[in-house]
């Protein structure tokens, strides 16, 4: 298998993996980049899949003779409220040691 056939042929066997999960759940799942794209014919490596609602997914499919994936680490993003919290404690934070150091200057009104 000529290696730009097997680059092709693992790009379209990570999307069939997660195709099967998109009807359980409400939003469909989109994948926006895989990272690398391949990998030299032969050797091991990992490439990341990222995108949209891979949440649930836990196996891959893959077809072919000699290719092997599977799921190593699921990372997701913060949520945007858990988000929000964490930047209000942070202002906090940054407030309380200004007033420690000396360096708050309240404004003359």
């Amino acid at each position: 298998m000529s290696p730009s056939r097997w680059y092709a042929t693992l790009g379209l066997a990570i999307l069939v993996a997660i195709a099967p999960a998109a009807p359980a759940q409400q939003r469909s799942l989109s994948i926006g980049y895989v990272y690398p794209a391949g990998g030299q014919q032969g050797a091991t490596f990992e490439a990341v899949v990222g995108g949209q609602f891979l949440t649930g997914v836990n196996t891959v499919d893959v077809s072919g003779d000699g290719v092997q994936a599977a799921i190593v680490e699921l990372v997701q993003p913060i949520a945007g409220k858990e988000l929000n919290e964490l930047r209000i404690r942070v202002d906090e934070l940054l407030a309380r040691r200004a007033v420690v150091r000396g360096d708050f200057r309240p404004s003359a009104q």
